[in-house]
């Protein structure tokens, strides 16, 4: 299998036969048109005629499928096929030892016939192959701008190594496309050289514009695009600043792109308003980063780039939430929803994210039926219709649920993957993932974890406080509550509720409810003062804000209790933290055993009853395959089982799944 696999055309013995037995023994015809298709990955009747410039090869394909010619059909109309790759590559070796002058001729002919097509991906390989890098460049050109409206961003990235930087100082349009590829894949640093090299291009660019091609050797095959560069370049400038933490920089390059675009250009003048949204965004200024976001979307939704027009969706419902807006962020998602599915026939890119927020806004209140819903939802769409940042929120997202449902273990594991996919944007990282895992460290009991990560960030309690950072001040607070209740650290508890404090008067002023709340829900734990959680209580019903208080369990029944008396949502979040026995699935059934399984283990448990292997598993619970070995042992350790058919045999008999 590994020779097989890895074979190139060059074996001796392979190729002899296949020579000798299959090549040789054809009509010269048939042999002419086996070597000069096999530059081609897949094959159809018009594909071939146009590289042959011939007739009838739709026949020839029907005969060598028929002969069994190492030809394989892929679809049901025989109208596609491929050769097997073993052949193909004894085929292609031929051709370049008996007819290698042939070879680009055959290249570019299929390129222009992938172009007539539109399959510009097919098109640029074929060209490139070719050598021939103008007609490359007139395809990426051409298909830049459909490719740029359903975020392909990535087919983008992977042409910006195939030219060399003559042919892009030769064509300014197809160099901004590759900086826009490169900024859209995060490499910042490759982005950076490219747009300085074609910003002191920018007088010669201008000039182009202003008189025409006849004045300058600058090609551009569409003058709209050409003339979007100036303020595109802008642009990228803004958002490198953003990225270096240059949020005057951002604001200023933002305002110069404007004054830039053309004005019909909507994708500049949106990105612009956008960036500019996200450095208000970074500084805690969340009602004039809503204002700016809400003409990116009017922009972008009138240029018809749904995706983007979706992300955003994305930041204005988080940014809700982040002022205990609930409904309103409810609301975008549900606007955010019906644009993906008034698109197009078939999901957009964004659509699985969308469904991650769901989940998020129906974690904050508590329903997690919901979430689990939501989650599966977007997961069934998978990643191909999901944005770069859905794979560290799904399973942040994931995380949350986790620890809701009572598997910290689990939770874990979901939030240290959750990091190490993360992939990072323009977006200020106000929720870092690192905070996350230390918070689940302290329920864990681990305090000597979070105090690591204390260090390693580099947090005191007398820190100067900022947004950017704020997720984290309050993590440091729940650290240096835990120490004081672990080793009775006095000055610990006293830092914890000085810092909470300092917090709270931050984020009321700035308008962040929802971080409010949380600190709050922390003062009361810290201070032990139910007036305190009476404030928390009053800030959270109007949203029906639950996580809070559910995070802190049992801890918060008696001052919740306290304020039940004047708060009927004091009783309702009482419940919450203490649920009786029939609120947990199967807890009658799992009370049998002497460790009852967590709610993460029972739906492992589940889904070890199904026919689903572990990979398939994995995926399902927004896992690596590495947790998901490990919580088997466990579930068999607590059935007294040690194979997977005798634990689903032991589930059933206890009832904690059915048949």
């Amino acid at each position: 299998g590994t020779f097989v696999s890895g074979f190139a055309g060059t074996d001796r013995f392979v190729v002899d036969y296949l020579v000798d037995e299959v090549l040789s023994r054809q009509s010269p015809d048939v042999r002419d048109f086996l070597l000069r298709t096999s530059v081609l990955d897949q094959l159809c009747g018009d594909l071939c005629d146009a590289v042959l410039e011939t007739s009838g090869s739709a026949a020839v394909l029907e005969r060598l499928d028929r002969s069994n010619l190492f030809v394989v059909a892929l679809d049901d109309e025989r109208r596609w096929y491929r050769y097997h790759h073993l052949f193909a590559d004894v085929l292609r070796s031929h051709l370049r030892a008996w007819s290698a002058a042939d070879e680009p001729s055959l290249h570019l002919r299929a390129s222009r016939w992938y172009a007539d097509a539109r399959e510009p991906v097919a098109a640029v390989r074929h060209a490139v192959a070719a050598g021939d890098l103008d007609l490359a460049a007139d395809v990426v050109e051409t298909a830049t701008p459909d490719l740029r409206r359903r975020r392909r961003e990535a087919i983008l990235r992977r042409w910006a190594d195939d030219f060399p930087d003559d042919v892009l100082r030769r064509r300014p349009v197809l160099a901004l496309t590759f900086v826009g590829a490169l900024m859209s894949s995060n490499e910042f640093a490759a982005a950076a050289p490219r747009l300085e090299a074609l910003s002191d291009q920018l007088p010669e660019i201008e000039r182009r514009i202003a008189r025409g091609p006849a004045d300058t050797a600058l090609v551009a095959i569409d003058d709209a695009e050409l003339a979007r560069v100036p303020g595109a370049i802008e642009l990228y400038r803004a958002g490198l600043a953003l990225v270096a933490g240059d949020l005057a920089g951002t604001h200023h390059h933002a305002a110069l792109a404007i004054d830039a675009a053309p004005p019909d250009d909507e994708v500049v003048r949106s990105g612009a308003a956008g960036l500019s949204g996200l450095a208000h965004w970074a500084v805690g200024a969340l009602d004039d980063a809503y204002e700016r976001y809400d003409v990116c979307i009017a922009g972008l939704r009138r240029a018809q780039h749904v995706p983007d027009a979706i992300g955003c969706y994305l930041t204005l419902a988080q940014i809700r939430a982040s002022q205990g807006r609930l409904r309103d962020a409810d609301a975008l998602l549900a606007d955010a929803l019906a644009l993906a599915r008034g698109a197009t026939n078939e999901p957009v890119r964004g659509t699985a994210d969308i469904h991650v927020g769901l989940a998020e806004q129906a974690l904050e209140r508590g329903d997690l039926g919901s979430v689990r819903q939501q989650l599966d939802t977007s997961r069934s769409l998978g990643e191909e219709w999901a944005l770069p940042r859905y794979a560290g929120r799904s399973r942040a997202v994931a995380a949350l649920l986790a620890e809701a449902e009572g598997d910290l273990v689990g939770a874990l594991d979901l939030a240290l993957e959750a990091e190490q996919v993360y992939l990072g944007d323009f977006s200020p990282d106000v929720r870092p993932l690192h905070a996350a895992a230390a918070r689940l460290h302290l329920r864990l009991g681990d305090l000597a974890a979070a105090e690591r990560w204390v260090h390693e960030h580099g947090l005191d309690a007398h820190d100067d406080l900022s947004y950017l950072r704020e997720y984290e001040h309050v993590t440091l607070a729940e650290v240096l509550f835990a120490r004081h209740r672990v080793r009775g650290d006095d000055q610990a508890r006293a830092d914890a509720a000085s810092l909470l404090q300092r917090l709270l008067d931050a984020a009321l002023t700035g308008g962040r409810e929802a971080t409010a709340v949380d600190v709050l829900v922390l003062l009361a734990l810290a201070t032990e003062d139910a007036d305190v959680l009476g404030r928390a209580v009053e800030m959270a019903e109007p949203e029906g804000v639950v996580r809070p208080f559910t995070r802190r369990g049992a801890a918060l029944a008696p001052m919740l209790e306290a304020v039940a008396g004047s708060s009927s949502y004091a009783a309702t979040l009482l419940l919450a933290v203490r649920p009786t026995a029939d609120a947990a699935p199967s807890a009658r059934d799992a009370a049998a055993l002497v460790d009852p399984l967590s709610p993460r283990e029972l739906e492992v448990l589940r889904l070890l009853a199904s026919d689903l292997g572990g990979p398939e598993i994995a995926r399902h619970l927004f896992l690596s395959l590495n947790p998901v070995r490990t919580h088997p042992k466990s579930i068999y350790a607590k059935l007294g089982v040690t194979s997977r058919r005798a634990a689903v045999r032991r589930g059933r008999e206890l009832g904690l799944i059915a048949g």
